[in-house]
């Protein structure tokens, strides 16, 4: 492929200068031309793979390597300024997000998937916050970019950390893989979404991802375009992706692991139960010897007090990090989030809220193995003229059984409020609390838990 310079002369690909030409017709013309760039090196490649479609894959703007493990893909710049605000490291050309992007490729997400497909990547999975799935996780894949009359350069160190003035240190991204949709087997990437790539913020819809927590909302003017990225527009670059270097015999980076408390201590994998430091230090080992980045399904029996789910998730909270290798994924089917024992402990105090959810109240019996008196607390807003707060007035609602719980929560809750607080005694077991949460799961499924 004949690449261009990152500052190519005036007659090369960039739109033409003439003030009387309109931008999308410049837009247009540059793209043909690039385009037509694309277009000769994928027959080329055609030619070249004749008797060997064994090792070698070519789609239009990619091609793959199974020998050497490789995947390039050809792109092309779309001029952002330096500081500028990037959201994304590589888009399709339907994305429409060349602002907050710094390349762009004519190639379909499907072929691309099919291209790492071919050279043995295996798909990870997205963030997806309504599963309460705070990172992705996926194999790692490290991307250079080529460009003509320049170094190849880590396609990571192109997009900076705003408030450091530098690259990210992880240069690494998570292969994702994308969902094929079932309907005409095309990829979600090429129809849904923001046509993303490679995204710089856990993006949902995406082929690759950034190895680390960063909610769009919380990093969205973080990721900037750094001071060494090319700035010119249209100019043309090969994109070339291998998987990271790993230690020889090393197991895969990804390990789905399950950890389940219990009365006598913290089970991994259904091993016998050990306590919490040496649970940590196994975690540890998983990282530091064998490069492995944990994700930790949370689990615990009905039997484990309160007090003592409590004291987990504050643990698995402190160890939950990008540094420590442990993520804490989605909970399985039927429990809680485990941080849901982590409450905004100022959300006691009802003005503090900035909503009113129900409250769902246990009382610690008042015999042993006795069942706990619960209690549906209601708290409706009034508001006054010209009062900035509204007053509250709560209304304590008795609750004769489970099975009753569901339909007087759904009378009292606000409109559009799938919360639910609960105030439960440390002492009681979580069986207690248990069937409640259940009742009502679909309607409620976000719990904050307060332990008293």
């Amino acid at each position: 492929m004949a690449l261009t310079p990152w500052l190519p002369a005036a007659d090369a690909t960039e739109p033409p200068a003439d003030e009387e030409e309109n931008v999308q017709a410049a837009t247009q013309k540059a793209l043909a031309a690039l385009e037509q760039q694309v277009d000769a090196t994928y027959e080329a490649a055609k030619k070249a793979q004749a008797g060997k479609e064994d090792t070698l894959f070519v789609a239009k703007g990619v091609r793959a390597d199974k020998t050497a493990r490789t995947v390039e893909i050809d792109a092309h710049t779309t001029g952002l300024s330096r500081g500028s605000i990037a959201e994304f490291y590589l888009i399709t050309l339907n994305s429409g997000h060349e602002y907050e992007a710094l390349f762009q490729t004519f190639a379909l997400g499907a072929d691309i998937r099919r291209a790492f497909d071919f050279i043995g990547m295996k798909p990870g999975r997205t963030v997806d916050y309504n599963l309460y799935r705070y990172w992705s996780a996926g194999e790692r894949l490290e991307a250079t970019v080529t460009m003509d009359g320049v170094p190849a350069m880590p396609l990571a160190d192109l997009i900076q950390d705003a408030q450091t003035d530098r690259p990210y240190a992880d240069r690494t991204f998570v292969y994702l893989g994308g969902a094929w949709l079932e309907k005409d087997k095309s990829l979600d990437v090429d129809s849904s979404g923001p046509g993303s790539l490679i995204s710089a913020y856990n993006e949902k819809i995406t082929i690759l991802d950034v190895p680390r927590m960063a909610m769009q909302n919380e990093v969205y003017e973080s990721n900037v375009i750094a001071k060494h990225a090319p700035t010119n527009a249209w100019a043309p670059a090969v994109i070339t992706f291998k998987p990271e270097a790993r230690p020889e015999g090393a197991p895969l980076r990804v390990r789905d692991l399950t950890l389940t408390l219990k009365p006598d201590g913290i089970s991994l994998d259904g091993a016998e139960p050990v306590s919490a430091t040496e649970a940590v230090q196994a975690l540890r080992d998983m990282r530091e010897k064998q490069r492995q980045d944990v994700y930790l399904s949370v689990r615990w029996d009905d039997t484990v007090a309160i007090r003592d789910l409590r004291a987990m998730a504050q643990l698995l909270d402190r160890l939950d990090s990008a540094d420590t290798g442990v993520r804490v994924d989605a909970p399985p089917a039927g429990f809680p989030y485990v941080k849901a024992f982590l409450p905004q402990e100022a959300w006691r105090d009802r003005e503090q809220r900035f909503s009113q959810p129900c409250e769902l109240r246990f009382a610690a019996p008042a015999e042993e193995g006795a069942a706990p008196a619960v209690t549906l607390v209601a708290i409706t807003e009034t508001w006054r003229e010209n009062s900035l707060k509204p007053d509250l007035s709560a209304t304590d609602i008795p609750v004769s059984s489970v099975d009753a719980f569901p339909a007087l929560l759904q009378k009292h809750s606000p409109p559009d409020i799938g919360v639910l607080l609960v105030f439960v005694p440390g002492s009681l077991p979580y069986a207690a609390v248990r069937p409640w949460l259940d009742a009502v799961r679909d309607t409620h499924s976000l719990v904050q838990i307060f332990v008293d």
